[in-house]
């Protein structure tokens, strides 16, 4: 696995849009923030299938990676961490298109994800604008 995956989910941590651990990524996942689950590839078979589990409760995809848990736990300013999940899609569009081993079905879930949230971040702008213009 490149670096630049690495690098991205250390960005996603940095800018608040990852959540690491069972924990935070259950409660993620739950609330439909997830967009994509990440498995170190050390991690245990039962680890996988929960994680496989919670993707399937925020309708996101679940990929395991080719870093181990202390490449991953390092990335991401941990000792180790064998679960994350990215919560901003054009993150983790960028993160599955570097990883380059989701299939084409999870590639597109990630892209209408990603046109989504462009789509609400530009209404939303306009709706402030609107606001400090006084108008409607």
């Amino acid at each position: 696995m490149g670096e630049t995956a690495l690098n991205l989910l250390s960005i996603a941590r940095k800018g608040g849009y990852a959540a690491l651990g069972e924990d935070a990524v259950g409660a993620e996942c739950r609330a439909q923030h997830a967009k994509l689950v990440v498995v170190a590839s050390d991690a245990s078979d039962h680890t996988f299938r929960k994680a496989q589990n919670l993707a399937r409760a925020a309708a996101c995809p679940v990929m395991r990676i080719q870093a181990t848990k202390q490449e991953l736990g390092y990335s991401v300013g941990r000792s180790t961490c064998a679960l994350a999940c990215v919560t901003d899609a054009g993150l983790a569009l960028s993160l599955g298109t570097a990883l380059g081993s989701l299939s084409e079905t999870d590639l597109e879930t990630l892209r209408a994800f990603d046109a989504r949230q462009r789509k609400l971040r530009k209404e939303s702008k306009a709706h402030r604008s609107n606001l400090r213009h006084k108008k409607k």
